[in-house]
């Protein structure tokens, strides 16, 4: 399927440390399915690498509310609790 192979391109980049070419995968998956949490978390873990805090935080806010976030709440949780004020 399509959205898995585009999935699979943007974690390969994130790992290579692509972060541009990954953010754009992910980007690209969420504008066809805004409800996809893998995607946002990825997406926020790019944006928290690129030093864009806020991004983050909103994309992992984000993620913790779509149906199937909850597999991603403790790195989430971890990540809120790191970055507080």
């Amino acid at each position: 399927d399509a959205a898995d192979e585009l999935y699979a391109r943007g974690r390969i980049a994130y790992l290579r440390g692509s972060l541009d070419e990954a953010k754009n995968c992910f980007e690209k998956l969420l504008r066809t399915d805004r409800t996809d949490t893998d995607a946002t978390f990825q997406l926020g873990r790019i944006y928290r690498q690129m030093g864009e805090n806020r991004m983050a935080e909103r994309l992992f806010r984000q993620c913790k509310q779509l149906p199937g976030g909850g597999k991603w709440s403790e790195e989430i949780k971890k990540y809120l609790e790191e970055n507080k004020d």
